[in-house]
């Protein structure tokens, strides 16, 4: 596989892991919200709106480099998070974006000598860094 097509590849799982939102996903789940859980939702909020222009902007590099933004399918995980609590839920949406930034900081480093690919890249990792930032402060 070219380095093209790597790249291609990589983008494109994290093109899905933004179209396929976990936020957006926890947002339309119907969680349960105990009292004083409401502080999550607007937050939450802003972190699906986040992974939109995410998405928005991979699909930009995905095509800027001739490819085709692939949404793939959902994570089967999410078929389990319906009607659950919502601490439960920030708490799984909080691992996910962990993995994620885990992934963006790997793929940073392996396409380091593009430095389109860097810049995506980078910018996910920033995203994700803040969105953590934002559900932790919002959780405590």
């Amino acid at each position: 596989m070219t380095e093209r097509a790597e790249l291609l590849d990589a983008l494109n799982i994290a093109f899905a892991q933004k179209y396929h939102s976990m936020a957006q996903y926890v947002l339309d789940a119907e969680p349960y919200i105990k009292a004083g859980q409401e502080r999550l939702l607007p937050v939450i909020g802003d972190l699906a709106a986040m992974d939109h222009e995410a998405m928005r902007l991979l699909a930009e590099a995905i095509e800027s480099r001739e490819g085709i933004a692939q949404p793939g399918v959902m994570d089967p995980q999410f078929s389990t998070l319906n009607y659950l609590d919502l601490d439960y839920l920030a708490n799984a949406l909080y691992e996910t974006l962990e993995r994620q930034k885990s992934y963006y900081e790997g793929m940073r480093q392996r396409f380091g000598s593009d430095p389109d690919a860097q810049s995506v890249f980078a910018m996910l990792c920033s995203t994700t860094t803040e969105q953590l930032s934002r559900l932790r402060a919002a959780r405590d």
